[in-house]
């Protein structure tokens, strides 16, 4: 069974010196016709990370119980391309840039690839991210936070696990529908996994509220108003 973790802080209402995180090899923006304002650095370098109020600008996570210091995660270099183009693939419609170069000192929220929860003190997470702030019934997208998501599986799951990590910064709940991202049902088409346009129940394995209240998420919707969309 997979498992999924997102840390509801007391926002909810939602490590020291920088290290030097990938090697850079490349980066993924939208259209050109679409001011992309908001960054996500897929990171497979590893890191050392302290606990502290979220801020990707100085490895400090609310997301670990202690100072973490992470190996870079197995990777090939082939399916690290074909992941990246899949989770930028799933982002297109929206005015993100997903890149592996550490903006440094800018803003952006930062999703660390790790081999095993185990790592962080979540042993079987797939994807976990703290929780972002609520607003007027809906999560709201964070700027400046970091993400885990684990390296396993076929391509096609560790998009989804990257895509999922990164719904839970754009102020995302779990639904229950397989075919959207934040499922954690694999029942489906996994490469068919989207932000999906529908209204979905939410929940894990069984309907319940949604986090910041009400019953259902439309992901592309949430995540248009937190951040707009592209042309």
């Amino acid at each position: 069974m997979r498992s999924w973790w997102l840390l509801v802080v007391a926002a909810c209402g939602g490590d020291g010196a920088k290290a030097i995180d990938a090697a850079p090899t490349g980066d993924a923006s939208p259209d050109a016709a679409c001011t992309a304002s908001h960054v996500i650095f897929l990171n497979r370098g590893g890191g050392t990370y302290t606990v502290g109020p979220d801020d990707a600008t100085t490895n400090t996570s609310s997301a670990i119980g202690q100072t973490r210091t992470l190996a870079p995660p197995t990777t090939v270099d082939a399916d690290w391309t074909a992941v990246m183009t899949c989770v930028t693939s799933k982002l297109s419609t929206f005015p993100i840039t997903v890149t592996d170069q550490d903006p440094g000192t800018a803003q952006h929220v930062e999703v660390v690839i790790i081999d095993n929860g185990s790592q962080i003190g979540v042993p079987g997470l797939t994807a976990g991210a703290p929780s972002t702030p609520c607003a007027g019934g809906f999560g709201t997208a964070a700027k400046n936070t970091i993400a885990f998501a684990v390296w396993q599986g076929t391509n096609a799951n560790r998009c989804w696990d990257l895509s999922m990590a990164i719904g839970y910064t754009l102020g995302l709940d779990n639904v229950l529908p397989c075919d959207d991202l934040m499922s954690v049902q694999s029942n489906c088409s996994i490469p068919g996994k989207a932000f999906t346009s529908v209204d979905q129940p939410c929940g894990d394995t069984a309907a319940r509220d949604c986090r910041c209240g009400g019953t259902t998420q439309n992901a592309a919707q949430r995540i248009a108003a937190n951040l707009g969309t592209c042309p």
